[in-house]
Order: structure tokens, then C-alpha cells, then sequence
């Protein structure tokens, strides 16, 4: 059952049995001063008998062990909630969240504006994710260009005072000196901003971080800019990545799928090595629109077998509602409703090459449209990923179009033509 919105989570000053205690921290990055930021938590009691949570903001800078008051509810027993926790979060810093006899599912942050949004799941602080204290977290892709800067975030899981060290390497892999030095408060948070700028790198691409604390720590980067849709969330690792494995790929040149009344989907298997996780897969097309459906038009799709929704894992559903200039990218979560929303002009009877790219190991997912005449870009949208373990488990297909008509709203491409499939699957 989901239940929405913390008015509908049950008091429980009394548990019914003892129950187990988890701390986890959530982070509320700074975004570059975007508006109208939502965090917005699941949490999960599966078992028989009630427990609890309590959370406690603590800003960025300030003493974690000194902070006052907190805010608490119980949960029944059997009962997921979405929890909107945006006004217990006046800025920058974590969220601290114990939990007892209950689990934290996934944790999303929205970034709104009126005319777009995006989602993007938090790199969320939980047991058994801190890295410990000396050890090297590494951050990557990080970048300075016009469109923004990479921020470092760091947070200081200890009771005490911490100092942390962060080594800049050019995308050679050079060290650039100095290394910057940050002091972070107990049970707290620091952001070291534009990190490249600090280290008086003027413009990069592909540089990378090594971060080590002399206190369990949990670190992130994001990547900042006034304009809304270059923000970004970079998580760290605990070992550089390793190198690409052979890739899986599928070509089909030329007309591969027109979509019908009769036959409004067509199915694209990909040739997944079962049981490997693959860390990005990208795939390109060509797409002539003929008529626009009445609301949303169902374009593409990528899933696998076995998972929350309908039997399914969903990493993304991407639909075009063309007669209101707007698309709707499904992120995939089952249950906080992500999705990326922008205003679009698209025209019928017109061709558009298609690109998009699911980025495990970087947590983004990249929608990008052109007019296939001109090259003008119509689409460029990046959000989170929400299903970062991408494998085959049965079946791992691409799908194109529609069966069918879906909740009355999302219709097949009838008409419509697709071209030239190009899909790479790096493992």
C-alpha cells in the first residue's frame, strides 16, 4: 500500500517489540541557487510490528552532535510511505535519519522550475556506504566550462572533528597542486565549490577527485550552473573504475519499424551477457513523426524482466505529447513518481535523429533530440538514474512504441517510422 505526504504516517511513541536502529544521512546539496527543490524520501516498515523514525537537519558548517530538536513519526506495521521532507530542509547540509524497526528505500531529489523538471536519486549516506576513515573515495568527470563548475560535498559521519584532503587530477591523470584542505564540523557538512576554480583551473573536462578524511566520511560531487538543466549529481567510488569490457551492440540500418494500428510495438532484444551489469548503454535512431496522438505518444523504451512495476525494471520510458510541445521521460522508480519534463518543438511529418545514453556508473541519463535536416537540437535533458543495476535477467529489450492504448493516455506511434537502430552496451 503507498500512502503520501507525512500527515498520513501513524504516532507510535511505544514499539511493540524491540527493533534495530539504523542511521542513514541525506544529503541537501547546493544546486547552484535553483528554486522550488523537493527531497523526498521512501520509507519501508516490512515487518510485523510498528517502529519509528526520527530526522534532524543539521546545515552545512554547523556541529551535528550540538543540534537541537528533531522531528519524529511511527509506521505501522506493513507500510511504505513517500515522505515529501522538503520543509524540514531550509538549505544546504543532511538530513540525519535514524531509523528503528524500519528501512530507508530510495531517496530522490527534484529540481523544479515552471516550464521543466528532473529527478535525481540522492547519493544517500547508509550503512555500510561510508568509506572509512584514511580511505580514498574517488570522484569523476569533473568539469569547469561555461556552463558551470564541480562542487566536491563531503560529510562527516563521525562524532568528531574532521579534516579531509582533496587531490585535482587533470584527465591525464596528473595531480594539480595544491590539494585543497577542509575542515568539516562533527556529524556534519562541507562543500568545497568549484573545485577546479579553487585549484585556479580556468576550464576542463574529465578531470577527477581522490577525497580521504581522518574520519568515516561520505562524499559527492555536483556539478552547478544557472541554468537548470546542466545540473548534475556525480557519485564516488570506492576504486577507480575498471576498464570497458566488450561491448554488446545491435545495428540496424536502414527502415527497421513502422508502426501500425495492427502492430503498434516492436521489441528489440539486446545481446546482454546474462548476469553482467553493464556500467552505460546508449542508443541511437531515426524517427519520422507523421500524426500526433490525442495525449501521449509512446516512443521508446528500455527494461528488463522481474521487478516492481508489472513484473518489470523500467529504466526509462520516454513519450512525446507533440499537439502541447511537451515530452515526458519515465525515470523508472516505482513508487516517487520521477520523471523529466520539457517543452519541446516538434513537427509532424518531419525526421529527428534520437540519442539516448543510461550511464550506470555516472547515475545520469541523457535525452537528446535534433532535427535531422538542420542539426538544430531540440531536446537536451539529463537526469538521475533510479535503476543503476542494469543487466539481463530473462529478457533485456529495447521497446518501440506501444501495444496499445495505456491508463487511457500514452497511444502507439501509429504511422510513424523509425531508422537506422545503433545500440552499444558497455559492461
Amino acid at each position: 500500500m503507498r500512502h503520501v505526504l507525512w500527515s498520513s504516517l501513524v504516532a507510535a511513541s511505544v514499539l511493540a517489540a524491540p527493533l534495530s536502529a539504523a542511521t542513514y544521512y541525506v544529503p541537501s546539496p547546493d544546486t547552484g541557487g535553483v528554486a522550488s527543490v523537493q527531497t523526498t524520501l521512501e520509507i519501508a516498515n516490512t515487518s510485523a510490528v510498528s517502529g519509528q523514525i526520527s530526522l534532524q537537519f543539521v546545515p552545512t558548517g554547523g556541529n551535528g552532535s550540538a543540534a537541537a530538536g528533531s522531528s519524529g513519526a511511527g509506521f505501522a506495521a506493513n507500510r511504505t510511505v513517500t515522505y515529501d521532507a522538503t520543509r524540514l530542509i531550509p538549505g544546504t547540509g543532511l538530513l540525519r535519519l535514524v531509523t528503528n524497526g524500519v528501512a530507508l528505500g530510495d531517496a530522490a531529489l527534484y529540481l523544479n522550475s515552471k516550464s521543466e523538471n528532473a529527478a535525481w536519486s540522492l547519493p544517500v549516506a547508509r550503512p555500510n556506504s561510508t568509506f572509512a576513515a584514511k580511505a580514498n573515495a574517488y570522484i569523476m568527470d569533473l568539469r569547469r566550462n561555461a556552463d558551470g563548475a564541480t562542487n566536491v560535498e563531503i560529510m562527516n559521519v563521525s562524532p568528531n572533528a574532521s579534516s579531509c584532503t582533496v587531490q585535482l587530477f587533470d584527465p591525464a591523470g596528473t595531480a594539480i597542486q595544491p590539494a585543497l584542505q577542509v575542515a568539516i564540523q562533527p556529524l556534519s557538512s562541507a562543500i568545497s565549490r568549484d573545485v577546479l576554480g579553487a585549484a585556479h583551473v580556468t576550464q576542463m573536462l574529465g578531470g577527477s577527485a581522490q577525497v580521504t578524511c581522518t574520519e568515516e566520511f561520505f562524499t559527492y560531487g555536483t556539478f552547478v550552473s544557472p541554468s537548470f538543466a546542466k545540473f548534475r549529481l556525480i557519485p564516488a567510488f570506492a576504486a577507480l573504475p575498471a576498464p570497458p569490457g566488450k561491448a554488446a551492440v545491435v545495428n540496424m540500418p536502414g527502415l527497421f519499424f513502422t508502426s501500425t494500428a495492427a502492430n503498434g510495438a516492436l521489441v528489440v532484444p539486446l545481446p546482454l551477457t546474462p548476469g553482467l551489469a553493464y556500467r552505460r548503454v546508449s542508443i541511437d535512431f531515426d524517427m519520422n513523426l507523421k500524426d500526433f496522438t490525442p495525449l501521449f505518444t509512446g516512443v521508446v523504451g528500455m527494461f528488463h524482466a522481474g521487478g516492481p512495476r508489472f513484473g518489470k525494471t523500467l529504466y526509462f520510458g520516454f513519450n512525446i505529447r507533440g499537439n502541447k510541445g511537451r515530452v515526458l521521460a519515465d525515470l523508472g522508480q516505482a513508487t516517487l513518481e520521477a520523471a523529466v519534463k520539457r517543452s519541446v518543438t516538434l513537427t509532424q511529418r518531419t525526421n529527428y535523429h534520437v540519442k539516448i545514453i543510461y550511464d550506470t556508473a555516472q547515475r545520469g541519463t541523457l535525452f537528446y533530440i535534433t532535427n535531422a535536416s538542420t542539426g538544430k537540437v531540440v531536446l537536451d535533458a539529463l537526469a538521475g538514474v533510479f535503476n543503476p543495476l542494469l543487466e539481463d535477467t530473462g529478457s533485456a529489450p529495447v521497446q518501440f512504441g506501444l501495444p496499445g492504448v495505456a491508463d487511457q493516455a500514452y497511444f502507439p506511434p501509429t504511422g510513424w517510422k523509425f531508422s537506422n537502430l545503433h545500440v552499444v552496451a558497455v559492461p
